[in-house]
């Protein structure tokens, strides 16, 4: 026979032989809890009571354990019968407040904590409490006084300590809570949310080394946290450090790979790296979790990219989930307009979103290349005009659309009027070379099409419908 008196046979037998031992069934109820079988333990809690309805410890235990379960409100039932049954001690009201907390009946939450504080004025569990019940409701000021009241009852109380620095973080006084959390630490050198948090506010301070180290430090404890390899990654990313990070963002969707912050930043990243292919990918995996706009947006930048192929890979994804709006139908539009077999279709999708009522700068930018692509320029430049937001990509569009509708001064005076603040826009560059080629002014296409070039222009296809700009690349490439 075992000795130890806690072993489980030895507990089960005890209790067998003595079930109405309120000593026998507790020993074994805890020892349950401490295996983690909340609902063996619960059961035996749950008989005690029928036989035993007042038994302040019993009660306690067993709201414990349905906290636990998150069975809320059994435990409030069970902590208010304990607030009545001794309204002189504090556990019953304590724990009132935290069921409370969690139900979000925040004004109870601090009623209760205050009755612990008229009992107890320097409990620091109360104290910690009602500064979180300040921290909910968006008083941060006077949660901080209680942590600090917290912390002064009990210096050793990394809970305390660790609240009050994230109570300064939401402050946004990284510096002190860099301080507060350091004090953590001190008591409790193997705090990795403390790390974690000191990693985070240096983040913000963009001192970007010493985020990256402690993000570290963190993960050196508990290597299981996928938020840690985010961090990580996107300190990377702003760092440029972009295949350090895209490791990093890999292991933390392989931790948790219906989290959505892996997914999303190795998206982000994908873009940044030209990885068009790991872009569709990851959001393919999160598609179902992304807003109609995101959605959108992936589109638009796909089409910005010419990514035509896989434009359409996530549309039949989209309709399989059968994600509709106006910014999703749109691209829908321009789909079908690329190909031969579904351009009646693309003129459905025109014909509804031309003569909606208050079009998204997203689908007038859309409607406008639509009829670029079907030669109504008159329709293009109108769908054009009325963008809000005129982003390069829009004066882009519309300066191409004047430019085919032989309105190339036009064209001119708003490329220039868009240069000065974008030199670095290579397709500026080129269109302005376009209109002087059209104008047969052979040394201004010259000089504007070599700054295309130097800007990044590399559509070779576009050079080879301008039969002069066409020449004068090749004479350039030639002189190299």
């Amino acid at each position: 026979m075992p000795q130890d008196n806690n072993d489980l046979d030895v507990l089960r037998k005890a209790y067998k032989e003595a079930p109405g031992s309120i000593d026998a069934a507790t020993r074994l109820a805890e020892h349950y809890t401490n295996l983690g079988w909340l609902n063996e333990a619960l059961k035996i809690y749950n008989i005690l009571i029928e036989q035993h309805p007042d038994e302040y410890p019993v009660l306690l235990a067993c709201g414990n354990i349905c906290y636990r379960k998150e069975n809320f409100k059994e435990a409030l039932s069970i902590f208010k019968k304990l607030s009545i049954l001794k309204p002189d001690r504090v556990e019953g009201w304590n724990n009132l407040g935290i069921v409370q907390i969690a139900m979000k009946d925040f004004n109870a939450a601090k009623n209760a904590f205050q009755k612990v504080l008229e009992i107890e004025p320097d409990n620091h569990g109360a104290l910690l409490n009602m500064g979180n019940y300040h921290d909910h409701v968006g008083a941060t000021n006077t949660a901080i006084e209680y942590f600090k009241k917290a912390t002064a009852v009990r210096p050793y109380y990394t809970e305390a300590w660790f609240n009050l620095g994230n109570a300064y973080l939401k402050k946004k006084q990284y510096e002190k809570a860099i301080e507060i959390f350091e004090k953590s630490l001190q008591y409790n050198p193997k705090f990795s949310s403390a790390f974690k948090n000191i990693g985070f506010a240096f983040e913000q301070l963009e001192n970007y080394d010493k985020a990256v180290a402690f993000y570290h430090k963190a993960l050196q404890i508990n290597r299981t946290d996928h938020s840690l390899y985010v961090n990580i990654a996107t300190v990377y990313t702003r760092q440029k450090k972009y295949d350090p990070a895209k490791d990093f963002f890999l292991k933390a969707v392989k931790l948790a790979p219906n989290d959505a912050a892996g997914w999303l930043g190795l998206r982000s990243l994908s873009l940044l790296m030209g990885d068009i292919k790991t872009y569709i990918k990851s959001t393919l995996s999160i598609l179902h979790r992304l807003d109609v706009k995101e959605v959108a947006d992936s589109l638009q930048t796909l089409r910005k990219l010419k990514q035509y192929e896989f434009i359409d890979t996530l549309l039949n994804a989209l309709n399989k989930l059968d994600t509709e709006n106006a910014e999703i139908d749109a691209e829908r539009m321009l789909a079908y307009g690329r190909s031969k077999e579904a351009r009646q279709k693309a003129k459905l999708f025109y014909k509804k979103l031309s003569f909606s009522a208050d079009p998204s700068d997203h689908v007038l930018s859309a409607c406008a290349a639509y009829c670029l692509m079907t030669g109504d320029y008159d329709g293009a430049i109108s769908h054009s005009l009325r963008i809000r937001q005129k982003d390069s990509a829009a004066v882009m569009l519309l300066c191409t659309a004047l430019i085919e509708n032989s309105e190339t001064a036009k064209a001119e005076q708003y490329i220039r009027n868009f240069l000065p603040g974008n030199q670095d826009c290579f397709e500026a560059w080129y269109l302005l070379a376009k209109i002087y080629a059209l104008g047969n002014d052979k040394e201004k296409a010259k000089e504007s099409l070599t700054r295309a070039l130097e800007t990044g222009f590399a559509d070779i296809d576009q050079l080879e419908k301008e039969p002069l700009l066409k020449e004068m690349y090749r004479e350039m490439a030639g002189s190299e």
